[in-house]
């Protein structure tokens, strides 16, 4: 094979530059001029995931699964950066100075689609690891698998010391499966959505860059669920200026960090 065609198949992989800490707070400001630019189209974006958020918390209310909705919420934050792909494909036409209209995330597929998807298989493995720890824990402090009703929980997790126990326990394994999923994922996406490298290529160069870069990143995935959490408390209303709003920032920083 030729070294031409050998080209066609894979792009050069960038390398990982060392940022400063304060880095995220000028992702944020770049993050926030592409939305302005490109708004019709972001906050379609926006709306499609505040919605479908507050449907799958719906439904869990609806059919008594309440006492899941905080793992649910767990969930949005694995699955965030797969459904951001569309926001990455926004900023680099903005780039290319091309016109962006809310037709924009449905005329094309993103660049790198199939590899995204492994992407997205390894971050639903890691949500379904999640979701049974999640399913254990409940089982080992309430003692019963039978789902609690909606006040009764709120009163259980808030008042009683099992419910404690469960939230701080619940909370410390979730963070740390958070922290193993914001490395594979921070910018292994938007790397597929630039290059062409598989999806192992990706999630071991966006692991490379939180391991050079810890303070950096954890000051920007702080960031990032701070927001996300505000936006939870909205009721998801927030969510669709603010989902649009990190996916931008998220691509300036894979731009800045890989020096593309």
């Amino acid at each position: 094979m030729t070294a031409a065609a050998q080209s066609n198949k894979s792009d050069v992989v960038p390398s990982v530059h060392k940022i400063e800490g304060d880095a995220h707070w000028r992702w944020l400001a770049l993050g926030w001029a592409d939305f302005m630019k490109g708004w019709r189209a972001s906050i379609g974006v926006g709306i499609g995931v505040a919605f479908a958020s507050l449907m799958i918390v719906f439904a869990l209310w609806m059919t008594g699964l309440e006492a899941f909705i905080p793992a649910a919420c767990g969930g949005f934050a694995i699955l965030g950066p797969v459904l951001a792909t569309s926001l990455y494909d926004i900023s680099q036409r903005l780039d290319a100075g091309e016109i962006v209209t809310w037709r924009t995330p449905f005329e094309r597929w993103p660049k790198g689609f199939v590899q995204v998807i492994w992407v997205g298989f390894a971050l639903f493995f890691i949500l379904m690891v999640w979701a049974r720890i999640a399913t254990l824990l409940y089982a080992i402090f309430t003692g019963t698998m039978i789902p609690i009703p909606g006040q009764d929980f709120i009163h259980f997790a808030l008042e009683t010391p099992n419910g404690l126990a469960m939230l701080a326990v619940g909370s410390v394994i979730g963070a740390f499966l958070s922290i193993i999923t914001f490395a594979i994922a921070a910018f292994s996406i938007p790397m597929l959505s630039d290059v062409r490298v598989d999806a192992f290529t990706a999630m071991a160069m966006s692991c490379q860059a939180f391991i050079k870069n810890p303070m950096s990143l954890l000051a920007w995935g702080f960031n990032v669920a701070l927001l996300i959490a505000l936006s939870l408390v909205t009721g998801f209303l927030a969510l669709i200026v603010v989902f649009p709003w990190l996916g931008h920032a998220t691509w300036r920083g894979y731009k800045e960090m890989f020096g593309r």
